[in-house]
């Protein structure tokens, strides 16, 4: 079904549909299969939709997904602001929402948003 729609220039909208379903899924395997069909990532709501599932969430950020269109609520969540770090996204999190309390409880990320706070003490 699929090939029906893809050698068609002006069904984006279908691309679209079909990708984000596959997001729905959680399904790494079928997300690449996609991806390397020549689909984008960065459709609306697909990061936003694969922020519900870890592991689908950690594969669109090391695929260079863009970080920059998530709203804030959802970079206030613990383990979408972790997984970010974990990608190197952490000033994107102090710059716009500031580092989740449970953050400092955590011996990963302890650190790092200690740095962070002491940048504004120590004017760095």
């Amino acid at each position: 079904m699929i090939k029906l729609f893809e050698n068609f220039a002006n069904v984006k909208e279908i691309k679209e549909v079909i990708f984000l379903k596959a997001v729905d899924t959680s399904d790494i395997y079928l997300i690449k299969f996609f991806l390397k069909k020549g689909y984008d990532i960065n459709i609306d709501d697909a990061l936003y939709k694969a922020t519900y599932d870890d592991n689908t969430f950690r594969f669109f950020l090391k695929n260079k997904a863009d970080v920059s269109v998530l709203d804030n609520n959802k970079l206030k969540e613990l383990h979408v602001q972790k997984a970010l770090i974990d990608s190197g996204y952490d000033s994107l999190i102090f710059d716009r929402v500031g580092f989740h309390n449970l953050l400092k409880q955590d011996p990963k990320y302890s650190n790092i948003v200690e740095d962070y706070e002491n940048i504004g003490k120590f004017n760095l």
